[in-house]
């Protein structure tokens, strides 16, 4: 990221950096379950 975009703040850099080790430990699931919200 930091060869597309200069960061002027190194701590916009230091939060890239984190969200990237961050990744993989996020899990996606799908939920094929329909959530009522209507009484929201």
């Amino acid at each position: 990221m930091s060869q597309i975009v200069d960061y002027d703040d190194s701590g916009l850099e230091k939060l890239n950096v984190h969200a990237r080790q961050q990744r993989p430990l996020l899990r996606v699931e799908q939920m094929d379950e329909n959530i009522d919200l209507t009484d929201v």
